[in-house]
């Protein structure tokens, strides 16, 4: 005989009792035993009492104020205000976030039902109300049947025979034979929500990771045309919320329509198989309250998109005043930003608000059509006894399906504001979805020093939902016009100018991030080799030995251009896992090369060195050491032309000497372009070109 764990031990220094003696007699046998301490003490047994008083007073005072025309959510509310008065806790509400005090089990609910302010009790409606207390940390549960009113003979011999099966009144046959079949209902009922539960989650996470994961990368492609179209904030909510509403929709509530169809279509059939006139009567008053219905359903989906764009422009908020709480504090601004919160807050409190109200007249208007089911088949019901035609036990059986008819038609009513809701987010995950991406193909890696020409270029920048087209009239200024220059390789330009003429968007032009409307912009090498187009470090071999190999900027030819851009560009994890952004495959030499090119050897004293963590915006570490962290991330990048966009606004003079003579010594063969206003970095430089 296998044997199991000692679990029962009489502590040492006690005299077993009789209890002790015959556990400890089936353990030996080799049985399974439970441990000791299972055994309560009388001050446990005392304080589940307790607990049990209270938890049996909630179903009293339910029994006393339970009838029709009640919702569930009322009773939910007496349990948590009876239970939270006698000093205990509902032990149901937050349990595996469990919304709710109690359970309220309608009709065909097994068990675990939620309370709703929707679900209203009828006249013969059976529920069972099921609540689980605390009291000083014991726990007392205990749930109670309970009928409204008068209802089917049917349905009062099920809860008489629950009820003489847990009285014990039943011959000992009798009782096992219901109990087997009540167990064995409940375990497959059971199973089966269980199976559907586990392959909804399933899915529904599967669902939202994949619609998540496939609007990530659209929107890492998408065409920059000089301005984002829509706030980072805006887009996380979209990502967040619209994402998780059809990844629910699509696991959940379809899943659930078609077995509600199923549902429906079997009790449609059976009642035309009882009188065809009364079915088609039936099913035809329906549709009118549906009809009806239709005007609140699209205004429903109408305030559905502006409740999701206000949303949006809260997180938007929320998201901008975390990124900038510093300077919100040292302005002074932190009282006025909690006031516009408030304000955006109170807009969208309004259309939520303006949308519950449609959406509760739209219940009523099929609330209504379906009282006039009932009272269609009630009044034939009366007809038909008079006349002879029909018995009570026929009527009774009409008014059953005419409730299986409409139960899942309720259903599906309930689950027609999530169904709106989705499609208001499938349009604004299809606004991004349509966003114009960038030119797909293969990487072009010229080989040797490589330049960029500018021939005539003229760029200006769109407005907000402008439709791109240009030139035009009454457009604004040309930001560049007729602009032409030649960046040769090798070479080192400093771009000079105030702000704003447009030497940030020569650097995005070259990176092809920016499309000119005039004009060309070519990247190109000089010498005996050139990519062939299939990848990096790809070349074939030319006769001549000046021979120029160039191509239209685009995002194959941006991995000759190395760009630095001015502030902190360090994203959260290591400084390695930082460096690799640039060369997934760089080795520790490489790694150490680059950061001392980039003077950035202070690494190797920190006391995790490479490994030494980066927060949110390279938090941690001072801005000069942030930027050129940077820099060497760059650095390890193929390309041979350097884009360095004010990339030392944060280092002393000493430190910025040291860098400048590193980059010229190390990389002589790079082509440097500076955008800059110091005029140690312009000394470096062998051409200076000036923007006004």
């Amino acid at each position: 005989m296998k044997r199991n764990k000692i679990n029962w031990r009489v502590p040492k220094g006690v005299e077993p009792t009789e209890l002790d003696k015959k556990v400890l007699e089936f353990q030996a046998k080799g049985h399974l035993c439970p441990p000791r301490n299972l055994i309560k003490t009388p001050e446990q047994i005392e304080g589940i009492r307790k607990s049990g008083i209270i938890n049996t007073g909630v179903l009293d005072l339910v029994a006393k104020e339970i009838r029709a025309g009640m919702s569930t959510l009322e009773i939910d509310k007496l349990v948590y205000e009876y239970t939270c008065d006698h000093g205990a806790i509902p032990a149901c509400l937050g349990y595996e976030g469990f919304p709710k005090s109690c359970c309220t089990s309608v009709n065909e609910v097994v068990c675990h039902g939620i309370p709703s302010e929707y679900e209203i009790l009828e006249e013969g409606d059976i529920i069972n109300v099921d609540c689980t207390t605390i009291l000083n940390g014991y726990y007392a549960d205990a749930s109670r049947m309970f009928i409204i009113g008068e209802t089917s003979p049917e349905k009062k011999k099920l809860v008489d025979v629950a009820v003489a099966i847990l009285g014990g009144r039943m011959e000992s046959g009798a009782l096992t034979g219901w109990a087997v079949a009540m167990v064995a209902v409940i375990f497959l009922r059971v199973l089966l929500n269980a199976t559907k539960s586990y392959l909804q989650t399933r899915t529904d996470i599967a669902l939202r990771n994949r619609l998540r994961y496939n609007l990530f990368n659209v929107l890492l492609h998408v065409r920059n045309e000089g301005g984002a179209r829509h706030h980072s904030g805006d887009v996380l909510n979209r990502m967040q919320e619209d994402v998780r509403q059809v990844a629910s929709v699509l696991a959940v509530s379809i899943p659930d329509l078609f077995g509600t169809l199923l549902q429906f279509a079997a009790a449609f059939g059976f009642l035309v198989y009882l009188d065809v006139r009364l079915a088609f009567l039936v099913v035809v008053i329906i549709p009118l309250g549906l009809a009806v219905g239709k005007y609140v359903a699209a205004r429903i989906r109408h305030l559905t998109l502006d409740i999701r764009s206000s949303d949006s422009r809260v997180q938007s908020h929320l998201q901008e005043s975390f990124q900038h709480l510093t300077l919100l504090q040292t302005l002074e601004y932190a009282g006025a930003s909690s006031d516009t919160l408030g304000d955006l807050q109170t807009g969208l409190y309004g259309k939520e608000m303006r949308r519950a109200r449609f959406s509760i007249l739209s219940r009523i208007f099929v609330a209504l059509a379906f009282s006039g089911g009932h009272a269609v088949a009630f009044l034939w019901g009366v007809w038909g006894i008079s006349a002879g035609t029909v018995t009570y036990g026929m009527m009774t059986a009409f008014l059953q399906l005419v409730g299986q008819i409409q139960r899942p038609l309720v259903d599906m009513s309930s689950q027609l504001p999530a169904v709106i809701h989705a499609t208001a987010s499938i349009d604004r995950l299809m606004e991004l979805e349509a966003l114009p991406r960038e030119e797909e193909g293969e990487p072009v890696l010229l080989a040797g020093p490589a330049g960029v020409r500018f021939e005539g270029v003229s760029f200006a920048y769109a407005s907000r939902g402008d439709s791109g087209q240009y030139p035009r009239p009454g457009y604004g200024r040309w930001i560049l016009d007729g602009f032409s220059h030649d960046f040769r390789p090798g070479s080192r330009t400093a771009i000079v100018g105030p702000t704003g003429v447009g030497k940030s968007t020569l650097i995005r032009l070259m990176l092809a991030l920016l499309r000119p409307q005039k004009g060309s912009v070519t990247v190109y090498s000089l010498g005996s080799s050139h990519a062939s187009g299939s990848g990096y470090g790809s070349v074939t071999d030319c006769d001549a030995p000046e021979h120029e190999v160039s191509y239209a900027a685009s995002p194959a030819t941006r991995c000759n251009l190395v760009y630095v851009p001015q502030g902190n560009t360090l994203f959260s994890g290591t400084i390695r896992e930082n460096l690799m952004m640039g060369n997934p495959e760089a080795t520790d030499e490489q790694l150490t090369s680059a950061l001392h090119t980039a003077a950035a050897d202070f690494v190797f004293d920190l006391p995790a060195g490479l490994d030494t963590q980066c927060f949110e915006s390279g938090a941690g570490l001072s801005e000069g050491q942030a930027q050129r962290i940077a820099i060497a991330r760059a650095l390890l990048r193929p390309g041979s032309i350097l884009l360095l966009d004010e990339f030392s606004s944060a280092l002393d003079a000493e430190t910025e000497s040291v860098l400048l003579e590193r980059l010229t010594l190390e990389l002589p063969n790079h082509t440097m372009i500076f955008i800059t206003h110091r005029e140690k970095i312009i000394d470096y430089c062998d051409s200076i070109l000036r923007l006004s």
